[in-house]
Parts: C-alpha cells; sequence; structure tokens
C-alpha cells in the first residue's frame, strides 16, 4: 500500500540533494 504522492517534504528532500550533492559532488 505505497503511493507516490509528491508531498512538499518529498520535493525539497530531492531538490535539496540536487543543490547539495555532498561531499562526493565535489
Amino acid at each position: 500500500m505505497r503511493q507516490m504522492s509528491l508531498t512538499p517534504e518529498l520535493v525539497a528532500l530531492c531538490h535539496r540533494e540536487e543543490i547539495d550533492p555532498g561531499p562526493s559532488g565535489e
């Protein structure tokens, strides 16, 4: 019972990872 609902939290998380890849992003 897993619904793929794009919640603001999920979106923010995805965007955060995009703009902030981390140490392995350098």
